[in-house]
């Protein structure tokens, strides 16, 4: 009995605990209290490259979280705001380096290709999301967002100039930006959302998941053929329903 209990709990931990590739999430890092264009769309990129990077603090992230779309949200009521229309590479990494840091942050080793393609346009609505790869933030240290933008439009300052909602505060997100005028550090972070899709099991946990059930399924049979009793031989019933007279005449029992 003990073993069949262990047995059918192992089988439900392998079969049904494998996590997926991937799991619904959503959060949002920063408060509107500003807007900024950096790395979107600023007057300043006359051509151009950009190099920005924004640090994302681990408490404000709140633990583990898998995405592959990041938004960023039109502070502009007015005016045509457009994304310039460039190369963008944005990658995530983790690191321990710590907000407010006024140099571009080394990759660690765990640099991961979000996106890399070309972006532009109006920007139609409220926000602006760009869907690339999943990422796996482990939730440990901060999460730094690097964005190379190369051969940037030269966008003039005017109505089609991009303002996104940024957190001046700087308690949850900061930045530091080279512009190719020299290297800019400060409070300013674009407030951005993480979200991620519904989860979609692997091939091996789905594998994993029907040897499970399949296991529970045999245990389940075999139990049940235990508690049924075995049929006696037709000898033994006869030998049980019947005694012999003394006569030697058979009588049934009652």
């Amino acid at each position: 009995m003990k073993f069949e209990l262990f047995a059918i709990m192992a089988t439900l931990g392998f079969g049904v605990g494998i996590p997926s590739s991937g799991f619904a999430s959503s959060v949002t890092v920063g408060s509107w209290n500003n807007a900024n264009c950096a790395p979107f769309n600023c007057s300043v990129n006359g051509g151009v490259p950009v190099h920005y990077q924004q640090i994302y603090s681990a408490s404000a992230l709140g633990g583990q979280l898998t995405f592959d779309t990041v938004t960023f949200y039109n502070a502009l009521s007015g005016g045509h705001p457009e994304v310039v229309n460039a190369h963008y590479q944005i990658s995530f990494f983790q690191t321990t380096s710590a907000l407010h840091t006024n140099e571009p942050i080394p990759d660690p080793g765990s640099f991961h290709k979000f996106f890399d393609g070309e972006l532009g346009g109006p920007i139609v609505g409220s926000s602006y999301s760009i869907v690339g790869n999943h990422y796996s933030y482990r939730g440990r240290d901060n999460l730094v967002m690097d964005v190379v933008v190369t051969n940037p439009a030269n966008v003039p300052n005017d109505g089609r100039n991009s303002y996104f909602q940024a957190d001046y505060s700087g308690s949850t997100t900061t930045r530091s930006l080279d512009i190719g005028f020299g290297l800019v550090a400060d409070n300013v972070g674009l407030v951005t959302t993480f979200s991620g899709v519904a989860a979609v099991p692997e091939p091996s946990a789905w594998a994993m998941m029907v040897l499970g059930f399949t296991g529970v399924g045999f245990l389940a049979y075999r139990r049940r053929n235990r508690a049924l009793p075995s049929p006696r031989p037709d000898f033994q019933l006869l030998s049980e329903a019947t005694e012999r007279s003394p006569s030697g005449v058979l009588s049934v029992r009652d």
